[in-house]
């Protein structure tokens, strides 16, 4: 037991040369001089911060940092497929992909993301392999052919 509370000591000693006595003391090992920098040595308020160097967001890119968190809704013909990256998708119709078998509550989702507190929702319209979450003027890859 002696021996436990002298490595105990002997540890707690060197842990105070190491880290110093006193909080907010600048660290200093036992016996060295203290060069540390003090409250009254940091009087002088006139430097500049340093100039913006290269490229620097702009407002809109600033705001957008500043928002935080935003959701992403990846939502497609993947949510009823079970598969990755639109495979095995052949010459299905849009009908055979994308299936909503209930209707689609957006209101308890948003609400839900809003809740958890994002700020922004971004939704992936149009997926990798072409489908689109609108009606289309250029392709039947689309929801409303999905109907």
């Amino acid at each position: 037991m002696k021996q436990r509370a002298r490595k105990l000591a002997a540890m707690l000693l060197a842990g105070s040369m190491i880290l110093g006595t006193e909080a907010g003391n600048a660290v200093t090992a036992y016996g060295a001089e203290d060069t540390s920098v003090g409250a009254g040595d940091l009087s002088d308020y006139g430097t500049l911060p340093p100039d913006a160097w290269g490229v620097v967001p702009s407002p809109n890119q600033y705001r957008y940092q500043k928002d935080e968190l935003a959701a992403f809704c990846h939502f497609g013909p993947n949510t009823f497929e079970g598969v990755e990256w639109g495979e095995h998708y052949g010459d299905r119709a849009p009908s055979d992909i994308f299936r909503l078998e209930q209707d689609f509550d957006a209101d308890t989702i948003v609400k839900a993301i809003q809740d958890a507190g994002f700020k922004k929702l971004i939704i992936t319209a149009k997926h990798h392999d072409g489908f689109c979450l609108w009606k289309s003027e250029y392709t039947d890859y689309d929801v409303e052919e999905a109907g």
